[in-house]
């Protein structure tokens, strides 16, 4: 069965900027911190990048799925990356786990449309194999899962410098949320 094709806009023309584009992506079962606006554009300016957002559209104008990218230009080629994977594990698309297939598929009709010469995208890890969609070579890697043990006897090992920095975050309003 061919899933219809999905149409590709910038989110900030279908009202996704910010905050409202974080809480869409954050709703998505792939999405992650990786995926939102800050993080994208600070990982952006320190590459010397563009941060663009894109938001996949069906038929019926229900958003699908959702695609930061940094943009840039590598030699003579036109490059997008999600993430830029030395400093983020993951990127790609925030969508369901069971739309990966047609938002790659639609990653591919923008890529396209943007003249990008050169597409490299780390999925976030997922239940079941991967897609294999034609125009994507798969690169194996892991993700590691270390026990960390109760949070008490995590901060009982932090320098106290450490515990700072994370007493300033979560001054600053810093969340964290399993992934």
């Amino acid at each position: 069965m061919t899933t219809p094709r999905w149409k590709a806009s910038r989110a900030s023309e279908i009202g996704l900027d910010g905050a409202a584009w974080d809480e869409a992506v954050l709703a998505f079962e792939t999405g992650t911190m990786f995926h939102t606006t800050a993080w994208t554009e600070a990982v952006a300016r320190g590459f010397h990048r563009q941060a663009s957002c894109f938001a996949f559209l069906d038929s019926s104008g229900d958003l699908k799925a959702l695609f930061p990218v940094t943009e840039g230009k590598r030699g003579p080629l036109r490059t997008a990356y999600s993430p830029v994977t030395i400093v983020t594990p993951y990127g790609g698309p925030a969508c369901a786990a069971e739309d990966l297939s047609p938002a790659l598929r639609a990653i591919q009709a923008l890529r396209r449309s943007a003249k990008w010469d050169y597409v490299r995208i780390a999925l976030p890890p997922v239940p079941g194999p991967l897609p294999d969609e034609p125009g994507f070579t798969l690169l194996k890697s892991s993700t590691r899962i270390v026990p960390l043990g109760s949070d008490g006897s995590i901060w009982k090992g932090l320098n106290r410098r450490c515990k700072r920095y994370i007493k300033k975050a979560e001054e600053a309003g810093a969340v964290v949320r399993d992934v």
